[in-house]
């Protein structure tokens, strides 16, 4: 009796373990949607930044910097939240194009030119991967 007591005490506690794991997973999505809609909030209020979502160059180059750093330093967390599994195949895939969209626009591949070695070896390969189509 005592044997059957311990193993359905073990398998609630799996079972917490997995709810817990999805709540986390999910606890993060969130999180990195919730900073991309700011950092998209901001370009929609600036119309400096908003020239620099569209792939654009600005006058003033350290605003210009600044914002892409965040946007790449986001992507950054993103790719990390990948790695560690914080994330589902379903929303990485949506996420990996996004990242692929961004990479793509010219002030973006400009900055990461001269600023990838900022970011780690592992990172800098996969954001190569993505901006070479």
């Amino acid at each position: 009796m005592e044997t059957t007591v311990e193993f359905t005490a073990l398998l609630a506690l799996i079972w917490q373990l997995r709810v817990l794991s999805r709540q986390l997973r999910y606890e993060a999505v969130i999180r990195i949607y919730e900073i991309n809609r700011a950092l998209i909030a901001a370009g929609l209020k600036d119309p400096d930044l908003l020239k620099v979502l569209d792939g654009r160059a600005i006058r003033d180059k350290t605003k210009q910097r600044r914002f892409l750093q965040q946007c790449f330093n986001q992507i950054d967390l993103t790719y990390l939240g990948w790695k560690n599994r914080f994330l589902t195949q379903e929303s990485w895939e949506g996420l990996e194009r996004d990242i692929q969209d961004f990479s793509s626009l010219e002030t973006s591949r400009q900055y990461w030119r001269q600023n990838s070695g900022y970011y780690s070896r592992e990172f800098q390969a996969f954001l190569n991967r993505c901006i070479e189509p």
